[in-house]
């Protein structure tokens, strides 16, 4: 049962893109100054900022990111910076001959050994970085230089001002059309008086962030990089009269050490209203639920074959006594629909606070309307549990039922939840 369970889950990962949300980024530089600002756009409980000094030589850095482990952005003692964005998906062959990097090994080593993107450049062409793709890292150095790293290409440039977001850098043609309004307000912002003082700066990362209206989420967190002064300036879930402010060296000084942002700023009530959305992300209760409604679904499909099957014998041999069809195949469907919303709810956070259409448009957008078709089988399936108890002759078959029938309420009940329900 648990191998059919990561069958479906692979299945499922290799299948549906991952919605992703729309973080931004830009770098500035002006009179050799250079300044860099990103809006980290997640909805993680868990946002931390950390230090890892060097050893043997290499350089200590500061990470930002949704735990201790997955650097999302961060800057070395000597300037170097840089961020994770997320990307499309694309075709290519890997490189044969090199040796596989995960992204937070690569980014980890960039910044440990190199100063400059060149440096930085020549080490990661030691490396198939393949495995970035469906996102890419942008490396900044105080110079002003930048190198964007893609799973099949790398480039570099040096324009006073460059901004980016979730989008293919490589083989975009026309930033002009790239279909994000904040993305292109902060080319705006860029494009008329750009300086590098810090007010600037987070009038940039500001006019780029997100805040949407279901619950107020969007950006968890912005930071402003001075690689000259070695300086971090943190703002907390889009709350920009507030700021944090880190010296990498000082940090550096007090050995590793690690901060929850929460602790770091007062509260925040859009925050909080997140804090408060239960997801399978966010509360293991629901996600062991979850998965209870997949086995069960896996198991009533099992069983209820056989009965049908056997429904079918009966009404070949003309037996006056066949097994009734109508719970089975009710229930069927509706395990069916459980085997399908299970998988998309596990590995598609943003369907959450957007809707099941970024997940199964892809794929055919009637399918958006499966929670909907699982909650018309949910109530025809309590209706035949209720009052066809005497059609279903065996105590089993009337507990399996039952079961079903209730896994399906209570998913139905988190679907309205979610406000999934109505697309």
């Amino acid at each position: 049962m648990r191998s059919t369970i990561l069958l479906v889950s692979l299945c499922s990962a290799l299948l549906w893109p991952v919605t992703a949300s729309a973080c931004t980024f830009f770098k500035v530089t002006v009179d050799g100054y250079t300044m860099v600002g990103n809006n980290e756009d997640a909805w993680s409980i868990d946002p931390r900022i950390w230090f890892e000094n060097g050893t043997d030589g290499e350089y200590g850095c500061v990470f930002v990111g949704q735990n201790n482990s997955t650097p999302q952005g961060g800057m070395n003692e000597v300037g170097l910076m840089f961020d994770g964005l997320k990307s499309p998906v694309k075709s290519f062959a890997p490189t044969a001959g090199r040796p596989p990097i995960l992204f937070q090994d690569l980014v980890r080593r960039v910044l440990r050994a190199c100063s400059t993107v060149h440096e930085a450049e020549t080490l990661i062409r030691t490396f198939d970085v393949s495995q970035l793709n469906g996102a890419y890292a942008i490396f900044v150095d105080r110079n002003g230089e930048y190198l964007v790293v893609e799973a099949d290409t790398l480039f570099t440039g040096n324009e006073a001002t460059y901004a980016v977001t979730n989008f293919c850098l490589s083989t975009c043609t026309d930033f002009d059309s790239v279909p994000s309004e904040r993305y292109q307000r902060g080319r705006a912002l860029l494009a008329v008086g750009a300086d590098t003082s810090l007010a600037y700066c987070t009038s940039v990362v500001k006019g780029m962030h997100a805040c949407r209206k279901k619950l107020g989420e969007g950006t968890l967190y912005s930071n402003i990089l001075d690689p000259q002064r070695g300086l971090i300036h943190l703002y907390f879930y889009h709350d920009y009269s507030v700021r944090r402010t880190f010296d990498l060296k000082a940090e550096l000084a007090k050995g590793d050490h690690s901060l929850d942002m929460i602790t770091l700023f007062p509260p925040n009530a859009e925050f909080e209203r997140l804090l408060a959305y239960r997801t399978p992300f966010h509360d293991k209760g629901i996600l062991a639920f979850l998965i209870l409604a997949a086995v069960v679904a896996l198991f009533f499909i099992a069983y209820a074959s056989i009965m049908l099957l056997l429904a079918a014998v009966a009404r070949v041999r003309r037996k006056l006594d066949s097994p009734p069809v109508l719970p089975w195949a009710v229930g069927a469907l509706g395990s069916a629909c459980v085997l399908f919303l299970v998988p998309t709810l596990l590995l598609n956070r943003g369907v959450f606070y957007f809707g099941l259409g970024d997940a199964t448009d892809p794929i055919h957008p009637a399918l958006k309307y499966l929670p909907l078709l699982l909650c018309v089988m949910t109530i025809l399936l309590v209706i035949i549990a209720y009052r066809w108890p005497y059609r279903i002759t065996t105590r089993f078959g009337r507990w399996v039922l039952g079961l079903h029938a209730a896994t399906l309420l209570a998913l139905a009940g988190c679907l309205f939840y979610w406000d999934l329900v109505i697309p």
